[in-house]
């Protein structure tokens, strides 16, 4: 067995740490005990940015061939002060892992039991030492100094050294990732002292000066602010000029100069200017089939009598949405459930889960919504008047892609309703389903407000949720029975549920 574990040190060494030009740990004589470590070295990590996610190379130390334990006993400041424990709490030190390596079919062998051993167990040296240090940690600008506690055993014998200050960390600050003029586009008037908005830096550290790359005879913008305005004499021979400035953000601190394009669109005219709303549909699936590509898995969690072929199946899209529908769009379905086989329907649940969107991408500067548009058809209430189904609309903000993990909330009454129009006051709620009359058990039925046949169309305000990385809409169809229901004497359908036009939209505000 020594053999092979010295066989399997070998493997990893040459398959986990190809690249590697230097060892973790050396197999140098000790200056003490046997195992003792000595000579801890890190290479120190310069100018990292504060708050982000750093990650150190692995050390080098003197075991004697013994593999080393880590652990991080304190950190310090630049001024030799010890750092509260909940520094600390972002920062991790990756010690030996185990790993199962495949042989070489050259290298198998027969073990004392009988088996042909074609795998062996190991350990992963590859990043011994390594400091991983999460991101949006506590260690802003400066410098830091880590000490640690490194130990080996050697015959249930174990030997630890104390290493002071033996990482350096020094944090510079976090530049600005974007720079955001609101809006996009702004007129300035010929002989007005006006100038531009201030522009939002959405990230970074905010300690910075502002410098313009061009138009610095036509241009003029403040350093402190950023807000741009007209050089003092500046003319124009039409008195109608389009500028598109370029602006570096020069942080105080370090110097370091980032550059920005195409951020800001000015106007320079002799008249005011009233410019369109930028508008940007950022999501609208085609739904042509179950796939990421066209923007939406269905989860079946009891098909009823349903085929799966009928559950979610492609159909034309509503003509409502003609309006909103873009002309790249062509292929556009709609999604159907007919919950009804041969005259009865059994319970049924199934859900269409549609691609997760970052809206932070636009929180700044938009209104965001979500429109779709629904449609349920050939509904007859069961005998005591309550709707045998319903579709329901679902939103989440940590879904990863486990349907069962995410949390997921109901938005049906909050969502602004038109009923196959564009036109008039939004009602809130989604109708009911079926032509509201007879019985109305539940309190929930509105003879005004009638949908049965028609698309409806659904507006949700985003702007609750525009700093969400990870939002996701799905549909449901739901059940209101819990055994076989049979269409009888207009009564007791299921139904069918149409689901079309889902798109998000961001509107410059």
């Amino acid at each position: 067995m020594k053999i092979m574990n010295l066989l399997t040190m070998l493997l990893l060494c040459c398959l986990i740490g190809t690249g590697c030009t230097e060892e973790t740990f050396t197999e140098n004589v000790s200056p003490g005990s046997e195992g003792e470590p000595f000579g801890l070295s890190y290479a120190p990590v310069m100018n990292a940015r504060e708050y982000a996610q750093i990650r150190t190379a692995p050390p080098t130390i003197n075991t004697g061939g013994v593999i080393p334990h880590f652990e991080i006993l304190n950190v310090k400041n630049g001024e030799g002060i010890l750092l509260d424990e909940i520094y600390l709490a972002d920062v991790q030190i990756m010690n030996a892992g185990s790993k199962t390596l495949p042989l070489e079919e050259e290298n198998y062998y027969v073990n004392t039991a009988g088996d042909t051993v074609k795998e062996v167990n190991g350990q992963d040296l590859r990043n011994v030492g390594t400091i991983v240090i999460a991101n949006k940690n506590k260690f802003g600008i400066g410098d830091y100094y880590f000490s640690f506690k490194v130990t080996t055993v050697v015959d249930n014998q174990a030997t630890e050294t104390i290493f002071e200050d033996a990482f350096h960390l020094n944090v510079g600050p976090q530049l600005v990732s974007a720079l955001i003029y609101i809006p996009k586009s702004q007129n300035l008037l010929f002989g007005e002292e006006a100038n531009t908005t201030e522009p939002v830096m959405p990230s970074g550290n905010q300690d910075v000066s502002f410098e313009l790359v061009n138009y610095s005879d036509t241009l003029v913008i403040d350093v402190s602010t950023g807000a741009i305005s007209l050089a003092d004499g500046y003319t124009s021979a039409t008195g109608f000029d389009t500028l598109h400035p370029q602006v570096n953000v020069v942080s105080n601190i370090s110097g370091e100069v980032v550059a920005f394009k195409d951020v800001v669109t000015l106007v320079a005219s002799n008249t005011p200017v009233v410019f369109p709303k930028d508008s940007i549909k950022f999501f609208y699936p085609t739904f042509q089939a179950e796939n990421a590509q066209y923007g939406y898995k269905k989860i079946v969690n009891d098909p009823g009598l349903v085929s799966s072929w009928n559950i979610w199946k492609q159909i034309s899209p509503a003509p409502l949405a003609e309006v909103d529908r873009p002309i790249e769009n062509s292929s556009q379905k709609a999604l159907s459930t007919n919950l009804v086989v041969s005259g009865k329907s059994t319970p049924f649940d199934s859900w269409v889960i549609t691609n997760t969107q970052s809206l932070n991408n636009y929180n700044l500067g938009y209104n965001l919504s979500a429109t779709f548009y629904y449609q349920n058809k050939y509904v007859e209430y069961m005998a005591n008047g309550q709707t045998p189904t319903e579709l329901e609309f679902y939103i989440s903000t940590d879904y990863m892609g486990s349907f069962e993990d995410a949390t997921w909330t109901k938005v049906n009454d909050v969502l602004n309703c038109w009923i196959n129009t564009h036109d008039g006051g939004a009602t809130i709620g989604t109708p009911y389903p079926g032509d509201q009359k007879g019985e109305d058990p539940e309190g929930r039925k509105n003879t005004s407000y009638n949908a049965d046949g028609k698309w409806v169309k659904c507006v949700l305000d985003l702007m609750p949720y525009k700093n969400e990385a990870n939002f996701t809409i799905a549909f449901r169809v739901k059940c209101n029975f819990d055994s076989e229901i049979v269409y009888k004497n207009g009564e007791g359908r299921a139904g069918t549920y149409n689901v079309s036009d889902l798109y998000y939209m961001a509107v410059e505000q």
